[in-house]
Order: C-alpha cells, then sequence, then structure tokens
C-alpha cells in the first residue's frame, strides 16, 4: 500500500475513461493482475508500461498520475471533445451509431 495515492489516481482514470483494470491492462499490454497492483498500491508501473500508458492515452497528464499535481487531462478541451462526441452519439439511431463506430475504429488503426 506504498502508492496508495497513485493508485486512486489510476482508478480514477480507469472509471473517468469507463474502463476496467482488464481492459485497460488488453490496451497496454500487461497482465490484469499487474494493473490491479497498482491500483492497491502495491507498487508502480515503470519504463515499458508507463510509455504505452502515455502513447494509448496522449491526453492523460503521466505527472498528475504519478505525482497528483495539475489536471487529469492535459486540456480542457480534450475533455469538452469526450463530452461532444459522447452526446453526439447518445443522439444517433442504431444504423448511424454503427456507421460511427467502424469510422472511429478504422481512425485508431491509422
Amino acid at each position: 500500500m506504498k502508492y496508495i495515492n497513485f493508485g486512486k489516481r489510476l482508478k480514477a482514470f480507469i472509471d473517468e475513461e469507463g474502463l476496467n483494470n482488464s481492459s485497460l491492462a488488453d490496451i497496454i499490454k500487461v497482465d490484469k493482475s499487474q494493473v490491479g497492483r497498482w491500483i492497491e498500491g502495491e507498487n508502480l508501473p515503470s519504463g515499458e508500461p508507463i510509455k504505452k500508458l502515455a502513447k494509448s492515452f496522449p491526453y492523460l497528464d503521466i505527472t498528475w498520475l504519478f505525482t497528483g499535481v495539475g489536471q487529469m487531462y492535459k486540456s480542457k478541451e480534450v475533455e469538452n471533445l469526450r463530452n461532444e462526441i459522447n452526446a453526439t452519439l447518445s443522439d444517433l439511431n442504431p444504423l448511424d451509431l454503427n456507421m460511427a463506430l467502424r469510422m472511429l475504429r478504422g481512425l485508431k488503426k491509422a
């Protein structure tokens, strides 16, 4: 429990992103039990997992994650964009929503 504040911040980010331990582990290519140990404050990520976290979530302020200084997101603009996208998607009919999902997946691969 040495790193409990880091764990609380990581959990807050995971929740804010609508993820869970397993989905974050899949994204950054670590075992889900490792994510659990980070959240419980048993240890900290280092090296490659940090790089993958920063690359997968470029809007996450890594300094905030490790120190608590600053804000979760590098820019309020990113949070505003996420909210606008979510609001727009919630208004789509199922056919358009499916098309939007395919477009987003295409962007993610690019």
